[in-house]
């Protein structure tokens, strides 16, 4: 790896923001890697090119929307005060998955293992929101400590 004249080595150099608007990355999916339903996207024939504008138009024009919490979890109740959601999915037969997620995600991020959980027929997965996190009404630091005792 080589530097450049600022001393910032090549790799550093090659951020997503560092791209001008109309670079198009170039990558080919994986093989057996699901594509959009159609319904989605405008023009699938942009999603080779993976144009950072593509990404910017799909978000903006109102062409994706999450799916509800219900296509996966079969209960959503308020816990807490009424202050953090807790996702429930299963038969309560079997091994319970209590899932927690990291920084940045929200229970949602265990959706697909809850429907394939219930699919399986046994086995449960339980999900809730940390403070700050998806829709927990818990605000607060997010030092470790407290999100431990959240946990608990």
């Amino acid at each position: 790896m080589k530097a450049n004249e600022d001393g910032d080595s090549d790799e550093e150099l090659d951020q997503i923001g560092d791209l001008d608007e109309g670079t198009v990355v170039k990558s080919t999916p994986p093989a057996g890697a699901p594509k959009l339903a159609s319904g989605n996207v405008k023009n699938q024939d942009n999603l080779q090119g993976h144009q950072p504008q593509f990404f910017k138009e799909l978000f903006a024009t109102g062409d994706y929307d999450p799916l509800p919490w219900s296509d996966f979890f079969e209960t959503k109740e308020m816990i807490l005060e009424e202050k953090v959601p807790l996702y429930f999915s299963g038969t309560g037969e079997g091994p319970i998955f209590l899932c927690v997620h990291g920084g940045g995600h929200s229970a949602l991020s265990f959706a697909a293992l809850a429907k394939q959980v219930k699919a399986h027929g046994k086995g449960s997965v339980a999900a809730f929101d940390l403070r700050n996190h998806g829709e927990s009404k818990i605000e607060g630091s997010l030092a470790i400590d407290e999100l431990l005792g959240d946990t608990v």
